[in-house]
């Protein structure tokens, strides 16, 4: 008697392991989420906060460069100014305006003011706490000011106030 007994399939034996299911999902609460958006915007507030003086110090130092630009210019025109000229008393003061940008215009406009002085017979700082008076030298003063609106008090202040700068140089008689 032939007595045929099922045979399992191979493949069916094989043991699969069981699938683990995570009791909890990994995910932020919802206390780290508020902590987080508080420190990033109180980190953005500060950058932020930040920006007002950033502007007004790159504000300052583009005056002090136009500022500069304007008195050497001016300095250039009266060293090429002739000298018997230059100290005529119709030349002693000199007000001009300028743009933001170190261009001449009309008051109206202004954004420097300068105030030109020129006085002859000088007397010229020389070595310890003497002076000397020199009438072949002419001294040139330029008070240069920020001044919107093209008002003329602050470079006719004295003693000037911080927004104001003087450039004094000395013209020999060629």
């Amino acid at each position: 008697m032939n007595i045929k007994l099922p045979v399992a399939d191979p493949s069916s034996l094989q043991m699969q392991p069981p699938k683990i299911r995570p009791s909890r999902r990994y995910a932020f609460s919802l206390v780290e989420v508020t902590l987080a958006i508080g420190i990033l915007s109180f980190g953005l507030l500060s950058v932020i906060g930040l920006m007002p003086v950033g502007l007004n110090t790159f504000r300052q130092s583009i005056n002090t460069s136009v500022g500069t630009q304007i008195s050497q210019r001016l300095m250039n025109e009266k060293r090429q100014t002739d000298f018997v000229t230059l100290i005529a008393p119709a030349n002693a003061i000199e007000y001009r305006y300028f743009s933001d940008e170190g261009d001449e215009v009309a008051v109206t406009s202004a954004i420097f003011v300068t105030k030109i002085l020129v006085a002859n017979a000088s007397a010229v700082p020389s070595s310890g706490n003497s002076r000397f008076t020199n009438s072949s030298l002419a001294k040139v003063e330029v008070r240069l000011a920020y001044s919107p609106g093209g008002s003329t008090t602050l470079v006719d202040a004295i003693p000037l106030g911080p927004q104001a700068s003087v450039f004094t140089f000395y013209i020999p008689k060629t």
